[in-house]
């Protein structure tokens, strides 16, 4: 143990406002185990730390288990980002699908795929529904574990009949 070690506890030093470190220096790395307000309960977070590695305790007169362990953070449930809810400016009402008016004046609804970070262009289409399925179909070609960001269309699609056959 350091000469200069106020607390009395390997791993345990004096921090601001009369709280206590602990920390663990293991393969090179050191592992910051958090702060206490006493110091004892320091030298039990190194010795759990130390146990956990399947090694003998570094401060045998506390053990290892805190009298006040603090109580875990609830995490957040996670959402896919194509579960989340769609942008109120959309139009088309479906992921990855834009109306798009070319240069020569004519409009057509244009799919867009994002993967890493790379907006990736699939084509123009007639009708929203059909580049929907585009970007479906390209989704689950990537990706084919995740859930597709159109989950309301088909990964095929199969356009509508014409009411009437004119030749």
């Amino acid at each position: 143990m350091n000469v200069n070690n106020s607390s009395g506890f390997h791993g345990v030093s004096a921090f601001g406002n009369g709280r206590w470190r602990a920390q663990a220096r293991h393969n090179g790395t050191l592992h910051y185990l958090g702060t206490f307000a006493d110091a004892a309960d320091a030298a039990r977070a190194v010795n759990c730390f130390w146990v956990g590695l399947g090694e003998q305790p570094r401060n045998p007169n506390v053990g290892c288990v805190s009298p006040n362990p603090p109580a875990p953070k609830p995490r957040k449930p996670t959402v896919h980002r194509n579960a989340r809810k769609m942008n109120s400016r959309n139009q088309s009402g479906y992921r990855g699908v834009s109306w798009w008016v070319s240069a020569s004046g004519k409009g057509s609804w244009r799919a867009q795929a994002l993967f890493a970070g790379t907006v990736t262009y699939l084509g123009m289409f007639d009708n929203p529904e059909a580049a929907g399925v585009a970007v479906n179909n390209a989704w689950k070609a990537r990706y084919p574990d995740r859930p597709t960001p159109n989950p309301t269309l088909p990964t095929t699609y199969v356009p509508p009949e014409p009411d009437n056959w004119s030749i």
